[in-house]
C-alpha cells in the first residue's frame, strides 16, 4: 500500500474517535435533556462504558471509511475540510439515515423503542459525521 492509504487509515481512526466520543457524549446530552428515555438509572451506570463503545467501534470504522476516503478522495467535490466534510455527510446519509429509515418503517407497528433507536440513529448520528468529516478532511490535508 501507498503513504496515502496508511495516511488515510491513520485520519480515518483518529476522526473516528473523534466522531465516537461526539456520539457518546451526544447521547449522554439527550439522556439528561429527556429527549431520549432509559429505563431506571442504565445509561448513568454504563456512561464511560458506552461512550467507550462509542470511540472504539467509530475508530474501528472511521479506519475502514478513512481507506475508502483515499481512493475516492479525488471524486469528492471541495478542498481540504469541505472535502472530508461532504464525505463525512456521505457516510451519514449511506449509514445512519437509511439504517433509521429501514429501522423505523420495517419496525414500526412493533414497539415504539424502535422508532426511538430510529431517530436516535439519525440525530445523533449527525454530530458524529460531521465531526469525522471535518477531522478527516483537516488531518488528510492541512490547510497551508
Amino acid at each position: 500500500m501507498k503513504n496515502g492509504y496508511y495516511k488515510g487509515m491513520i485520519t480515518g481512526a483518529i476522526a473516528g474517535s473523534l466522531g465516537g466520543l461526539t456520539a457518546g457524549v451526544m447521547s449522554y446530552v439527550y439522556v439528561l435533556l429527556g429527549i431520549v428515555s432509559m429505563r431506571g438509572n442504565y445509561f448513568e451506570v454504563r456512561l464511560i462504558p458506552t461512550i467507550m463503545n462509542f470511540i472504539l467501534l467509530t475508530a474501528f470504522f472511521g479506519f475502514l471509511w478513512g481507506l475508502l476516503y483515499t481512493y475516492s478522495y479525488d471524486l469528492i467535490p471541495g478542498k481540504g475540510i469541505k472535502k472530508g466534510l461532504i464525505f463525512g455527510l456521505f457516510i451519514y446519509f449511506i449509514k445512519d439515515v437509511q439504517a433509521g429509515l429501514n429501522l423505523a418503517l420495517v419496525t414500526s407497528l412493533q414497539v415504539d423503542m424502535y422508532i426511538m433507536a430510529a431517530l436516535d440513529l439519525m440525530t445523533i448520528g449527525i454530530y458524529s459525521w460531521i465531526v469525522y468529516g471535518l477531522v478527516l478532511g483537516y488531518l488528510y490535508k492541512p490547510p497551508k
